[in-house]
């Protein structure tokens, strides 16, 4: 028979009696099915959390938080930080992109007429140039003007 030695009686006599039905060929389930309703021995199957190393949680919590902290920051720049994420990633392409980048105006396109056309044409759009260059000096000499003014008047010894 069997032998229990360091086993709790009723585990003793609960393989006691397994052994003696599977010995005499007796078997007869219903004892069993009702004990094992009434004890709930039915143990729920273990769920494997989900195991991250901090290197990835790192690099989760930055796919959310850089873009957003981006998004943000234009935001408060007062820019469309959406729109430039999507330029940025290339989801969008600028349709002016020399224009909206650096602010320069291109020059017109050429017409197909006589060189002496051409060559008043280029000649106007010198001139044009020319005097938006004096206005611009002019405004710069006026700034500087008024810079040394107001600096005079917030230092009136240093000078």
């Amino acid at each position: 028979m069997f032998q229990a030695a360091a086993v709790h009686p009723s585990i003793a006599k609960a393989c006691i009696r397994i052994e003696l039905v599977f010995r005499l060929g007796k078997l007869n389930l219903a004892p069993i099915k009702q004990h094992h309703h009434q004890i709930n021995c039915q143990a729920p199957m273990s769920r494997r959390s989900v195991r991250l190393t901090p290197f990835t949680r790192f690099f989760l919590l930055m796919l959310i938080v850089a873009p957003l902290a981006y998004m943000g920051a234009a935001y408060y720049n007062g820019e469309d930080g959406w729109a430039k994420l999507k330029q940025m990633v290339g989801l969008e392409q600028s349709q002016s992109n020399t224009e909206a980048d650096t602010g320069t105006k291109e020059l017109p396109p050429a017409t197909t007429g006589t060189p002496d056309e051409e060559l008043a044409r280029l000649k106007k759009l010198i001139n044009e140039q020319e005097m938006k260059i004096k206005d611009l000096m002019k405004e710069n000499q006026e700034l500087r003007a008024r810079i040394e003014a107001l600096d005079k008047e917030l230092n009136p010894d240093a000078q």
